[in-house]
């Protein structure tokens, strides 16, 4: 339950914050009708500069309605500027990060919410007021000076977020806390190995349509397949692509279950499957978007390997906190009294350091190894993470290292390159 919320969060977060400030403004609309009306009774209480006359109160309202309107589309083209220049500069899957910050969509909502209220207090004062005070007028202006320190937030932020280095620690932090969460949440049951052959029986489970694979609802499963001697084994990782029909799991247990085909259904609602990914709870794919910005500056028509290196030092800080997690499989065990020995589990291959490691500086390694400082970047970066990382995951690190360096050696001629070369990759030796 809780990843189908956080999977439904992030992917309507943008419709949220312009709810919320809508909403808003719709809450105040009532309320200052309220106290136009007499229900609420604080005209007599306020002081009488607050308050104005109907035809003013018209004419403050209808030029601000009209700002709001021109303030909105100049913000909504704003927007899509800067959503081609995370396309085009550095990458596609990037666009996602702006429109989920809160200011981008806050202050949409805020001009949306400011053009609704004097739209309707438009509509409100009419003959029925006429020769009264009314507070419309005042709330606006109140809502236009708010209104006009979101603007400034905005502008700012935009010229924040279209920075190479600001994206890149936003990037950074974005991954770090999803590896952060998943070491906390998952450091209790990990095992290296698992084994199956002392269960007599064996079915597969299929997935019941196509898509990325974006959460297992373990607690679901637990408790189709009972609380004891049942165990489902899940060989596909979070955020890889699976098609209809395609096994995505594998059930064991002592003697075949009631029922078998409907249980086998029953187990392949348990996987969220998306058309897209999200870096909610695939760690994977917050490092991607920072290797797809370290690709992009290194590529011949951008050519900006130092914004490529900023990259290359946060992988290296995001690769040292994998490589302090031990075991390739998550454990979930199914609540079961002391003296039970075999509780139900649900088995998730959701971990190879070896498999990561390739995936994030592969193609770093292949588009870099002519640029000696991007070669010399990413060993740095697997030294530190070796540095800190656990007795056996090292040699993991070790082999990518060698695989780099031996990249950098093809590819470079002159002495003075290989010397630097040689020199780093001592470095890395040392610490092994």
């Amino acid at each position: 339950m809780r990843e189908k919320l956080l999977i439904f969060y992030s992917n309507h977060r943008p419709a949220f914050q312009i709810f919320k400030a809508v909403m808003a403004a719709i809450v105040l609309s009532i309320l200052v009708l309220l106290i136009n009306l007499d229900f609420i009774p604080l005209k007599d209480i306020l002081p009488d500069f607050l308050l104005t006359e109907v035809p003013l109160a018209q004419s403050i309202l209808s030029t601000l309605a009209g700002a709001w309107l021109t303030v909105m589309t100049f913000t909504f083209s704003t927007t899509l500027v800067v959503l081609t220049t995370y396309s085009s500069n550095y990458s596609p899957r990037i666009v996602e990060n702006f429109l989920q910050q809160k200011t981008t969509m806050r202050v949409l909502g805020t001009f949306i919410g400011a053009f609704l209220y004097c739209i309707s207090m438009l509509f409100f004062l009419n003959k029925s007021f006429v020769g009264e005070l009314v507070l419309s007028a005042t709330i606006a202006i109140v809502y236009a000076f708010w209104c006009i320190g979101q603007f400034v937030i905005f502008i700012f932020s935009v010229a924040n977020s279209i920075q190479a280095q600001n994206l890149i620690s936003d990037l950074y932090k974005e991954a770090e806390e999803i590896i952060s969460e998943y070491k906390e949440k998952d450091m209790g049951l990990r095992s290296q190995q698992i084994e199956t052959e002392r269960y007599a029986f064996t079915y597969e489970i299929e997935a019941d349509s196509s898509g990325y694979l974006e959460a297992v609802h373990s607690d679901e499963i637990l408790r189709l397949i009972g609380p004891g001697q049942h165990r489902v084994l899940v060989g596909v990782r979070l955020g890889d692509f699976v098609g209809r029909g395609q096994i995505i799991a594998k059930g064991y247990c002592q003697n075949e279950p009631e029922n078998i085909k409907k249980l086998k259904e029953k187990l392949s609602s348990c996987f969220t499957l998306k058309n897209k990914r999200y870096t909610v709870l695939d760690y994977r794919y917050s490092i991607e978007k920072l290797v797809d910005v370290a690709l992009r500056a290194i590529s011949p028509g951008i050519n900006d390997p130092n914004t490529a290196i900023s990259c290359i030092n946060s992988l290296g800080l995001l690769t040292g906190q994998l490589a302090q997690i031990e075991g390739r499989y998550d454990i979930m065990e199914a609540e079961h009294d002391e003296e039970v020995n075999d509780p139900s589990e649900v088995v998730i291959e959701n971990y190879s350091l070896g498999k990561d490691l390739f995936a994030i500086y592969s193609q770093l390694s292949n588009y870099g190894k002519k640029d000696l400082s991007v070669i010399k970047s990413m060993l740095e970066a697997i030294t530190g993470a070796a540095a800190v990382s656990t007795a056996s995951n090292r040699k993991y690190l070790f082999d990518l290292g060698k695989y780099v360096y031996d990249l950098g050696r093809k590819n470079l001629s002159h002495i003075r390159d290989l010397a630097e070369l040689d020199s780093f990759f001592n470095k890395l030796e040392e610490v092994f």
